[in-house]
């Protein structure tokens, strides 16, 4: 992405004639928007739940107070997708191309410096999580047409946060913030 942003279009030249018959006449966006719709329809992979959370959840309600992280280490995990406002809650997310073995020890990591876990998840993974997850976790369902469908709502849940935990997922700025204040 950094190299596309500054200009560099190799890897786009390289990677889009193997989703596109004839690049010609169209921009790099319109090439991307096509990928993007090819993903949507055959390739649901991890990326495009991203995206799809990104959009429903920070875009369209427009509310600045909020933050999303993706790829943020927590404990023995690394929470796919987190958004912070005046509560912080990870997304754990579940592909059809994803196992579901690892998915009790990443709950319990993330319950140690966030009080609301949800899984997103498709149709092949609902009945699974829905059995092998806590009733505190929250589950929502990514649906083929795109949109998200709550499940089940996540439940605030503080009894395991660790200080040590969320002290680590802090940005050196905001640790010597609070050192100033205290």
């Amino acid at each position: 992405m950094r190299s596309l942003a500054a200009g560099d279009t190799g890897f786009l030249d390289h990677v889009l004639p193997m989703f596109v018959d004839s690049a010609a006449g169209q921009t790099y966006a319109d090439l991307l928007d096509h990928t993007y719709a090819y993903a949507r329809k055959n390739y649901r992979f991890e990326y495009y739940y991203k995206n799809v959370l990104l959009e429903k959840l920070l875009l369209q309600k427009r509310k600045s107070h909020l933050t999303a992280l993706t790829e943020l280490p927590i404990g023995e995990a690394k929470a796919d997708f987190v958004l912070i406002g005046r509560t912080g809650t990870v997304y754990e997310i579940k592909t059809g191309y994803d196992n579901l073995d690892r998915l009790s020890s990443q709950i319990m990591n993330y319950y140690m410096a966030f009080s609301k876990v949800v899984v997103v998840t498709c149709r092949k993974h609902l009945d699974a999580v829905l059995s092998s997850t806590p009733e505190f976790v929250g589950i929502i369902e990514l649906t083929p047409r795109g949109a998200l469908r709550t499940i089940r709502p996540a439940v605030k849940r503080t009894e395991d946060l660790k200080d040590d935990a969320m002290i680590r997922i802090l940005r050196r700025e905001e640790y010597e913030d609070i050192l100033r204040k205290f």
